[in-house]
């Protein structure tokens, strides 16, 4: 295979959780079969993530919500070669929950945005402990919520609400 042939490729970010309004850009994450380390490049409105497939399966089993989250969209494309081992993927580690822990706690002391992604990371992380997967496009009732308990709780609170979601 070809170094930059793409494995994996999946709108990212707000568009892909249904978090986006009219000024959200679209953010596209791309991994290829190389070693290459991250890239990202912002082309004509996209924002655009590339990463080798070691360092990707790096940050997924460690718990990278962003990697992760790429791996379990449904709006991706994957190359047929890779399309059952990733399908076989869980995520289950105890150094994955630990780093999702830490972000939510992060984020939950962070702006309005970040403590909306502290939110959505708890209901990630649920998806993670429950069955090692998680779709990361929120329903509607997980998008309210995204919505609403940040202008509500900050801090401490928002983050055990987070953890218990």
């Amino acid at each position: 295979m070809k170094p930059n042939t793409t494995i994996l490729v999946t709108i990212h970010g707000s568009h892909l959780y249904g978090l986006n309004h009219s000024n959200s850009d679209l953010d596209i994450f791309r991994v290829v079969a190389s070693r290459r380390k991250p890239l990202v490049r912002v082309k004509g409105g996209f924002d655009i993530q590339t990463f080798g497939l070691d360092n990707f399966l790096s940050n997924v089993y460690s718990g990278s919500h962003q990697s992760c989250e790429a791996l379990f969209s449904p709006q991706k494309y994957v190359h047929p070669d890779y399309e059952a081992y990733f399908n076989n993927i869980r995520v289950t580690g105890y150094e994955a929950f630990a780093k999702y822990r830490r972000t939510i706690h992060a984020f939950s002391y962070g702006n309005t945005k970040q403590r909306r992604h502290a939110v959505r990371l708890g209901y990630s992380l649920a998806g993670l402990k429950e069955s090692g997967r998680f779709n990361p496009v929120l329903t509607e009732d997980q998008r309210r919520m995204c919505l609403m308990l940040p202008h509500l709780y900050s801090g401490q609170s928002l983050f055990d609400i987070a953890l218990n979601l």
